[in-house]
């Protein structure tokens, strides 16, 4: 019956952002009771370390709001594909378009809106699904009343029902039920981004909302012009459903801050004439870009304690220690400990991509094998060809998914991993820590360490003129270990300044 579409990223927009958007979302599900409603939340330009929005709050959503959830991920990388010079750092028709492509075709409902309202049906016996099921062919609106920080802080974020019960009695007697009148006969209301009731069928025919709009507001108001020339009437819904925004003005958000570039209001709303966008074609929605889907209900993605206990033996005892010293950097990291950290900075890239691993730790690289085998079976791992074989370097009978490469390591991966890790080789104590003697073999292995990493950083620098990053993770680094050292990197002064870097450091690990 009905596709609920809504965008977002995981950051902190404005005020409470997670909070308002778990009672949304929990409320919105509590009125859809079609078999066929979803939710569809776009997650726009989420750095790939970290997960998406609906990922983030995903224990703060009801059961039947996980059901009907699809988090559909725009990656940073397809977002620069089409943002179109935008300084936004998401964008709201490319991302509603995204939805509206992808929106279950057995659905006859579009309902536009976001991830801060609560939908109250004024009939509390009835569904929204049940309302909309009734309604003739048109574009509907409704007005939007605003709720203060202080009332809906008070909701209990996994009590939708009392959410939507509490609106419809303190609605009124807080005075809060105030229409807005928008100004246009194509706008009823004020504000009308948060209730666009539209049929799918001819979101199509118009070719979905103007993505030329790549600076802030009026993405709504658009869309109700041209389907109110469509029309010829945008139909109002206000006998049947109130829409409740949680306000959170108390810190101003990035589109209300001085100085931020709105879309023409004359070119994209007082002086539109058509309805359909011709010069728009059919490549509206990202046609074409496959993007991944994240489900929070039934067989979804296998948790992260859950892949750790398959690869990992577990503590004999309660804990273990570990020392700090001058040449803290020529020591013998805990792999076992280590490797959650380093499994947590690839757990949320994207399925596709290729991990390059430079070093020589055996122990790590059958750990990181088995990992991506069981979490992340499309990614591709590749191992430096000059660190296989020889009297410290890896077997040559590596774990089958590993791929042996050259040169073209740099060109083809997107994450790399520099690995300082000297086990294996002759040790000596110090203070009572056991190291690797500095001998030539260890000489060499940082030799080619420097190098590899060398070479990685000169390609970098190329790839960033073209405006691309990569994220690289370094294992066991704490002391330079003179002349071009591997520190260098790590913070920044290789000019990878501008790249996403995290590192490992060893006793005590910093991500």
């Amino acid at each position: 019956m009905i596709s609920v579409v809504m965008y977002g990223r995981n950051d902190s927009y404005s005020y409470n952002l997670h909070k308002r958007a778990a009672i949304s979302i929990n409320a919105l599900a509590e009125v859809l009771d079609d078999p066929a409603d979803e939710i569809i939340f776009v997650d726009c330009n989420t750095p790939d370390l970290t997960p998406t929005f609906p990922e983030a709050i995903a224990d703060t959503l009801t059961e039947r709001a996980r059901s009907l959830l699809r988090a559909i991920r725009i990656r940073p990388a397809a977002y620069d594909r089409h943002k179109r010079g935008s300084t936004l750092p998401a964008l709201d028709a490319l991302s509603r378009n995204v939805a509206i492509r992808r929106s279950n075709p057995e659905n006859r409902w579009i309902l536009s809106t976001n991830s801060d309202v609560v939908l109250v049906v004024r009939d509390a016996t009835r569904s929204l699904s049940s309302v909309v099921a009734e309604l003739a062919d048109d574009y509907y609106a409704t007005p939007r009343f605003e709720v203060p920080e202080a009332l809906w802080e008070s909701f209990d974020r996994l009590d939708p029902r009392g959410t939507i019960a509490a609106l419809r009695t303190l609605g009124p007697a807080l005075h809060l039920n105030e229409a807005m009148a928008g100004g246009l006969p194509a706008m009823l209301y004020d504000a009308p981004g948060d209730f666009q009731l539209m049929l799918r069928s001819q979101l199509f025919e118009i070719g979905g909302m103007n993505e030329e709009m790549v600076r802030a507001w009026h993405a709504d108001s658009n869309v109700a012009v041209r389907l109110y020339l469509l029309n010829s009437a945008t139909r109002s819904l206000v006998d049947n459903v109130f829409c409740y925004h949680c306000s959170h003005t108390r810190m101003p958000p990035l589109h209300h801050e001085a100085g931020s570039e709105e879309n023409d209001v004359y070119r994209f709303v007082f002086d539109v004439e058509r309805a359909d966008q011709p010069d728009q074609g059919d490549t509206w929605g990202m046609a074409g870009e496959e993007l991944e889907e994240v489900r929070l209900a039934g067989g979804g993605r296998a948790q992260f304690a859950d892949v750790m206990r398959h690869l990992l033996p577990g503590e004999l005892q309660p804990y273990t220690t570990d020392v700090w010293v001058v040449n803290s950097h020529l020591q013998l990291y805990d792999v076992e400990h280590a490797f959650p950290h380093l499994a947590n900075l690839i757990w949320c890239q994207p399925p596709s991509s290729v991990i390059a691993y430079v070093g020589r730790n055996t122990a790590l690289v059958s750990l990181l094998s088995g990992f991506l085998h069981v979490a992340m079976p499309e990614v591709t791992l590749l191992v430096h060809e000059s660190f296989v074989g020889g009297a410290f370097g890896l077997p040559e009978d590596l774990p089958a998914r590993c791929n042996v490469v050259g040169a073209q390591m740099y060109e083809l991966a997107d994450v790399f991993i520099v690995d300082a890790f000297a086990g294996g080789m002759p040790v000596a104590s110090s203070d009572g820590v056991v190291f690797p003697e500095e001998t030539d073999d260890l000489a060499e292995l940082h030799r080619k360490l420097i190098q590899a990493a060398s070479d990685a950083a000169d390609d970098e620098r190329a790839r960033q003129v073209a405006g691309g990053n990569r994220l690289f993770i370094f294992m066991g680094l704490i002391a330079p270990y003179g002349g071009a050292t591997l520190d260098s990197f790590v913070w920044g002064s290789y000019d990878l300044a501008s790249a996403p870097l995290a590192h490992h450091c060893y006793p005590a690990a910093v991500v």
